[in-house]
């Protein structure tokens, strides 16, 4: 006997072709004298509600499983929300804790640099005393002095007692280096390209003393560096440079400053990048020329197209930029070759 049944979704639809069933089916049951028929039928009924208890039982377990399913899924979602509300609140921990570290870096990096600073200016000090008569309040007060000078020309005490030691050790008062420091500081300031302080004050004291300039005409110094710089095509490193390379030796061969900074300009003008040959080729020029004029009235060439007099109307030998003055507009008129073996004979 078979059971044509079809299970639905759901268990009214069960109930239906149950019915359908037992209404259409006639059941032939033979039942035997010891009784075995019914119970075999009370077998086949029970297999059925078995069948069914079982049906029902299945639902009930995938009820269960789908209970047990959107409670874990409830719980997942619970998870995920305690799992986003952590990640936030450890964002804003480690943005905290970046910033706490933040601060304490840049507090640590501000102690250790005043730190530094406190030290850098100890030494300045130290270097200060060993070339200096000062010590305890009167040097405290030169010092503050220094540092008052420095805001000036925006530089620190420490740069500013550096560079006065330097003018110390080269022989100038106190007084006098503490105005040097302050025009050698101020230097920084204009030069073209960034230069410490020893540097600085090196270059003004070996002008100053090349041609014999005070403490309190060194100004000028600076400005007609400056000055040149602006208005011709040679900067502030180049000047220097030159300047240190022949400043001696011109300053020794009768050129002031000025004469000497416009031979300087000339030459780095044509040369440019160059400027130490211009330097060391203006010293020897300038030696030769003198070493001519001891032998000799004036400096003659090119079958007399060039006649220089080395010495002016009081007698007294010229400088090397007023005989190169005189010679320049006659250099104009000669050819290529008597130019070359003018230049040999001059410079050697």
């Amino acid at each position: 006997m078979a059971m044509n049944i079809k299970f639905g979704a759901d268990t009214s639809q069960i109930s239906t072709d149950l019915k359908k069933f037992a209404s259409t089916q006639t059941y032939k049951i033979k039942i035997d004298a010891d009784g075995k028929g019914a119970s075999s039928l009370n077998t086949e009924v029970n297999k059925y509600k078995d069948t069914l208890g079982k049906t029902v039982t299945e639902t009930k377990t995938f009820n269960t499983a789908t209970n047990q399913m959107t409670t874990t899924l409830k719980a997942s979602e619970t998870a995920v929300k305690g799992l986003g509300a952590d990640f936030v609140d450890t964002l804003g921990k480690v943005a905290k804790f970046g910033a706490v570290t933040a601060i304490i870096g840049a507090f640590t990096a501000a102690v250790s640099g005043a730190i530094s600073i406190t030290k850098d200016f100890d030494d300045a000090q130290t270097e200060l005393k060993k070339v200096s008569n000062l010590s305890g309040d009167s040097l405290d007060t030169y010092t503050q002095k220094l540092s008052e000078l420095g805001e000036t020309v925006a530089r620190t005490s420490t740069e500013m007692t550096e560079s006065a030691v330097s003018f110390k050790r080269s022989g100038y008062s106190d007084e006098e280096s503490a105005k040097l420091a302050q025009i050698s500081e101020l230097y920084k300031n204009v030069a073209d390209s960034e230069i410490d302080s020893a540097t600085s004050s090196n270059f003004l004291i070996s002008q100053m003393k090349a041609f014999n300039i005070t403490a309190n005409d060194s100004i000028k110094i600076i400005n007609s560096v400056n000055e040149v710089a602006n208005q011709f095509a040679v900067d502030t490193d180049d000047l220097q440079t030159a300047l240190e390379k022949t400043g001696s030796a011109l300053g020794t061969l009768g050129n002031s400053f000025e004469q000497t900074i416009g031979l300087v300009e000339a030459g780095t003008s044509v040369m440019q990048g160059q400027a130490g040959k211009v330097g060391r080729g203006l010293r020897t020029i300038g030696i030769n020329l003198n070493t001519m004029a001891q032998t000799s009235e004036k400096l003659v060439s090119a079958n007399g197209k060039v006649n220089v007099s080395f010495r002016d109307e009081s007698g007294q030998l010229k400088s090397t930029y007023e005989i190169m003055s005189d010679l320049s507009p006659q250099w104009e008129t000669l050819t290529n070759e008597q130019k070359s073996n003018l230049a040999t004979t001059i410079a050697g």
